[in-house]
């Protein structure tokens, strides 16, 4: 027992850490996409917590937790999807196919909560029990993550001017390992017993996922910063950048002249100042040089 409660000690530990790092690097900016990244980094230790709290046989103590942790950890397919779509511009479906059984899953979860907080019978035991058989939440999980995810990735793939460095780098290459931690986490369960999936397997991969997220962080300069980017990018102004946003989106001038209710001959302006002072030719370049500042 020792061993797997130093196992997740450790885990936790790590995950708070690189959360904080995280945070740190990112906090002068404080967009929606920061705050969604950083719940994101979040669920894992909430769910770390609720392995903890399990190990010690302290969960029927706190069933508002537990439901909470299983709402959380279904939200993270649906968060990277939403994230990349911000990041990319891009319109996000709410009543997409994907969203819908999404939709259904979160459903069920109510009724499960309904059931406990109305019905005497439904204890917490019973809830806790619900949560470890083979329904439709354990099927669906996996299944529903990865649809979001590889929606995510579809676009991120589909891109224009890919580059190793940056926030979007960051984001694609922390999904590709969400995806082999599902999958591995999947083939986990038909090779080992629960226990040791989620006290034993589930950590280690953890302690691999995050320390890879902190190497590559820092590795592409996707989260730490230094003084000399944030002063190249604050060479353009607050509406060069919304068109070099859009530009990298892949927008013409024409659709981005629409979005930003500007005419096409002032976008051409635009454009030719930001080449100017990204020292480029063309727009190519410019979300090039944009991505590597």
């Amino acid at each position: 027992m020792f061993p797997t409660i130093a196992l997740n000690l450790a885990t936790l530990f790590l995950l708070i850490i690189v959360s904080a790092a995280v945070i740190v690097g990112n906090f002068n900016r404080r967009t929606v996409s920061f705050y969604i990244m950083i719940f994101l980094l979040l669920i894992p230790v909430f769910a770390q917590i609720r392995q903890l709290l399990a190990l010690y046989d302290l969960l029927q103590h706190v069933p508002f937790y537990l439901l909470l942790v299983y709402i959380l950890l279904r939200l993270i397919g649906p968060l990277i999807n939403y994230l990349v779509h911000l990041q990319l511009e891009r319109k996000f479906n709410f009543l997409s196919w994907v969203n819908l059984l999404t939709y259904l899953v979160f459903l069920y979860i109510g009724f499960i909560s309904v059931r406990f907080f109305l019905i005497n019978s439904y204890g917490a035991d019973e809830l806790i029990a619900t949560f470890k058989e083979d329904n439709i939440l354990s099927i669906t999980y996996p299944i529903l993550q990865l649809l979001h995810v590889g929606q995510a990735l579809y676009l991120l793939h589909n891109r224009p001017g890919e580059t190793k460095k940056g926030l979007i780098y960051f984001i694609k290459t922390s999904i590709i390992v969400v995806v082999v931690v599902l999958i591995i986490l999947q083939l986990g369960y038909f090779v080992f017993d629960r226990y040791t999936v989620e006290f034993i397997v589930a950590p280690i991969i953890f302690l691999i996922v995050y320390s890879a997220i902190l190497f590559i962080s820092i590795k592409y300069s996707a989260l730490f910063e230094s003084p000399q980017k944030t002063e190249s990018l604050s060479l353009l102004s607050k509406r060069e950048n919304d068109v070099m946003q859009k530009l990298i989106a892949g927008k013409t001038d024409k659709e981005i002249a629409d979005e930003l209710h500007l005419s096409v001959n002032t976008i051409a302006t635009y454009c030719r100042r930001i080449y100017a002072k990204l020292e480029v030719k063309n727009r190519t370049e410019a979300t090039r040089k944009y991505l590597n500042i």
